[in-house]
């Protein structure tokens, strides 16, 4: 679909390590021509980037207000009807090789799912994800339910979601198999940096969720800490604007009510 196409290649775009080496390669093959002048340029203003990365804390800051848009609530009411933990923890292409669950930088969301389900074992849980397999491969769904049962849980439980390839399938799909009613809640799982846009997707199509983020890769302030992990400046600018691109293109294409949903 044209959201898809469209979100894809936005994220590409800010996605800063491959903006980075596309110019240190430009410019240095620019030393070589009659064209060096532009060469040095180019490289002077990747050194200026690289250290505005390294140095400030722009992408934690992002990353940071994301993370913190909905805050992990510490009790769970009664009348809910059940847990859904959303996709993208685990390392497709590797676990596919191994035959067994490997996980990714999310990881942490298959974790805290887990632990959540133990503390309320009479609700069912509800996993969403297929994962852009191959033919014959695993889904992703396939693989969470491996870990839910080898860790103790009821397979009776556990409701499977195992076609959707993004939240917007995330959110369709799982609303398709439960219908639940308006006033029927759920408790949604995912990485707090990701919340929102999810949030924003499940909204639109009728859900009652109740946010639960999990998952946190910052320590939820705005003090400048100084930092020397290139990886690290990497990771915090390329999540959070993938997840304002998901925002702003799911608002443009109609796909959510709101850009940036408020909490209840």
């Amino acid at each position: 679909m044209l959201y898809d196409l469209l979100y894809n290649v936005f994220s590409y775009i800010i996605n800063f390590d491959v903006i980075l080496f596309v110019l240190i390669m430009l410019g240095v093959n620019l030393l070589a021509t009659r064209w060096s002048f532009w060469g040095r340029r180019i490289l002077f203003v990747t050194e200026f980037i690289l250290v505005i990365m390294v140095f400030l804390p722009f992408g934690q800051w992002s990353a940071t207000f994301l993370e913190n848009r909905f805050k992990q609530p510490l009790h769970i009411s009664e009348d809910v009807k059940g847990l859904i933990l959303l996709g993208g923890s685990v390392d497709m292409p590797v676990s596919n090789a191994r035959k067994v669950a490997s996980y990714n930088q999310a990881g942490g969301r298959m974790i805290q799912f887990a632990e959540l389900a133990f503390q309320y074992p009479h609700l069912p849980i509800l996993f969403s994800g297929g994962g852009h397999q191959l033919i014959g491969k695993e889904t992703e769904a396939a693989f969470a339910k491996e870990v839910f049962i080898r860790l103790g849980i009821d397979p009776k439980r556990i409701i499977l979601e195992d076609k959707s390839k993004n939240t917007i399938e995330n959110a369709q799909f799982t609303h398709e198999i439960i219908k639940p009613s308006s006033t029927d809640k759920w408790v949604l799982v995912t990485s707090a940096i990701h919340m929102p846009r999810a949030v924003a997707l499940f909204k639109k199509v009728g859900w009652n969720i109740i946010p639960y983020p999990v998952d946190y890769h910052t320590r939820g302030d705005y003090s400048w800490s100084f930092n020397l992990s290139i990886y690290r400046g990497f990771h915090a600018w390329w999540n959070s604007m993938r997840e304002w691109a998901g925002l702003i293109t799911g608002y443009l294409f109609g796909y959510t009510d709101e850009f940036l949903p408020q909490p209840d």
